[in-house]
């Protein structure tokens, strides 16, 4: 018994699976919503120290610029959420834990 596959059924239907996801990129845009990161690399010898992050979603690459003691108290494993249009990001010495560094407020905000 042959599969007849209709061609136009299978690009209707890739057409509105990517649609649905561009979709969705949109509103997660749109909405700044927050992706869970990790660190990449930490370079806090330099004359302006930098972390390195990268979403675990879409394997988007940010580099924050920070104090040397800030970037020294940063950790492989810290958990870090990087919100998607803002670029705000927040990195925490586990997830739930403390606030280790915010990069609006530098210093992190009280209760967070």
């Amino acid at each position: 018994m042959a599969v007849v596959v209709s061609w136009k059924r299978v690009l209707i239907i890739v057409g509105i699976v990517l649609g649905v996801v561009i979709l969705a990129v949109g509103v997660a845009y749109a909405a700044d919503a927050p992706l869970d990161a990790t660190i990449k690399q930490k370079n806090c010898t330099a004359s302006q120290p930098t972390v390195t992050i990268v979403t675990d979603l879409f394997g988007i690459t940010h580099a924050l610029k920070m104090t040397h003691d800030k970037c020294s108290a940063i950790q492989n494993g810290n958990y870090v959420r990087y919100h998607l249009r803002s670029e705000h990001t927040q990195i925490y010495s586990t997830k739930g834990g403390a606030c280790v560094f915010d990069s609006v407020t530098i210093a992190c905000a009280a209760g967070t």
